[in-house]
Parts: structure tokens; sequence; C-alpha cells
């Protein structure tokens, strides 16, 4: 019989990829030179330094962006500074019997010994009446709702799904219960206690925030204008170059250019 007709072509794409994994093709790795650019040195520092963690700018945006001219400042940055600076220590033993960072046994408590000071804390301070809770949750007047100082510590504090349990199942008359459990066990009886405090909030901030877009607006302006002016890109040659610097060893290094995000 006749002979099967030939496969097709592999698409560009896979051919690509295959020949990358045989080696009969260049892959365009991370340290190519980018079309256009001078080729970076690489200094590396001889000891491990802390990394800096940034995303690169891809080869093709490169000639479009504020790195298509920028200059490799790697010898001109202070290096011996940097290893100074940046040199990852080794961890050192603990010695055996040698007591670890804990806290003061608060009692039979229910809750956690570290929320409890946190509850505490708010609770000495006297600034909010827990009667009333409740009441000023619901309320959206200016002069009864909570303050966003008050907002902000419930938050902290507000019981999770673990802590609802535990006051649940606790058989014990509020008589024998510390301060800071019995203001707690209230909390847990709050329905969508989060969702309120959110809307407090949310009362709080917003009129703030809104006051302040103006500026913001102009002031993201003034930055968009900025990017091009030569001191500010002198800078980000800088930044570049110490980057180079310190991630020299790793896969983040002989980055030509990385994202403002």
């Amino acid at each position: 019989g006749a002979a099967p007709p030939a496969p097709p072509p592999l698409p560009p794409a896979l051919l690509f990829r295959l020949g990358a994994a045989v080696g009969t093709m260049s892959p365009i790795m991370t340290d190519s030179v980018p079309r256009g650019m001078a080729k970076l040195r690489i200094v590396k520092p001889g000891l491990k330094l802390r990394s800096l963690h940034w995303n690169r700018v891809t080869n093709a945006r490169l000639p479009h962006s504020v790195w298509k001219d920028a200059e490799d400042l790697i010898m001109v940055i202070n290096s011996q500074r940097l290893k100074q600076l940046c040199v990852v220590a080794l961890p050192v033993a603990r010695a055996p019997g040698t007591p670890g960072l804990g806290g003061t046994k608060c009692g039979d408590l229910i809750m956690d010994n570290d929320k409890a000071r946190i509850v505490g804390i708010f609770l000495s301070s006297g600034r909010l009446d827990v009667k009333d809770l409740a009441t000023r949750l619901c309320s959206v007047d200016r002069a009864s709702r909570l303050s966003q100082e008050d907002i902000i510590a419930l938050q902290r504090i507000q019981p999770t799904d673990e802590d609802r349990r535990k006051y649940q199942n606790h058989t014990g008359s509020a008589k024998e219960m510390q301060d800071v459990d019995v203001f707690m066990k209230k909390l847990c009886k709050i329905e969508n206690l989060s969702h309120y405090l959110d809307v407090q909030l949310l009362l709080q901030e917003f009129p703030q925030q809104f006051d302040n877009l103006p500026p913001l607006i102009e002031c993201l302006n003034c930055a968009a204008r900025q990017i091009y002016q030569p001191a500010f890109k002198r800078l980000l040659e800088y930044v570049r170059a110490i980057g180079n610097y310190l991630n020299s060893s790793t896969s983040r290094g002989n980055c030509y250019g990385f994202r403002m995000n």
C-alpha cells in the first residue's frame, strides 16, 4: 500500500521550546543583552547579602522605557558599605537551658494570654462604655458613634470563631470570670460585629479620604512629570546598580530594568 502521509510541521513556539531543551536553539535568557542596550557589568560581593526583590521589565519593553539609555553605575556604588549593611548574619545557636521569650501567666483565662494583654490595655483606657456598645455600633450620628481609635482597637481584639466556641462552651458564671473574659463574652454575643466595625470605620474615614483626593491626584500628576527628569533617572540608575550588586548571585541579578509598581 501507499506510505502514510508525513506529519504536519510543529508550531514555531513548540519547535523553539524543543530546540532550547536539546541545545540546538538559544532561548531568551534573563541575562541576555536587550537590543540596543550596552551589556551590564557583573560584580559579585563574595559573600551572601540580602537580596533586593523587584520585577523585571521585559526585553521587548525596555527600548520604550526610561531604561533604554540608562547608565551602568555598579562601579560607582560603595560596595564595601553595602557589604556592611546587607550581609546575612549566620543564626546563633541558643545554649541548652537558655530561656526563650515568653509571657507572664495571667491566671485562669479563657482567651490566650497575648490577646488578654491587648484587651486589658483597651479596657484600662476607660474610653468605651461596654454597656452601650451595641447601640453605638448601629449609630450613624457623629456625636454618638464610635471613635476611629476605638474602632481600630475593637477590630484587633474582636472574637474569632474559635473564641466564640470557647465562650459558648464555658459553663461558669460571670462572677468567676476575669474582666477581659467578661468583655470578650459580650462581644461574642454581638452578631455581625466585624461588619458593623467596617461600616463605622468607613463613616469615619470616607470624608477625610474624599477631601484628600485632589492633592493625591496632583501628586500623581507631578510624579508622572518627574519620571523623565535627569535627577530621578539618576536615582533609578543607582537603585538598579545596588540591586544588581546585591542580587548578583541570584536569578534576580543582571537586571536591565525593573518595574515601578
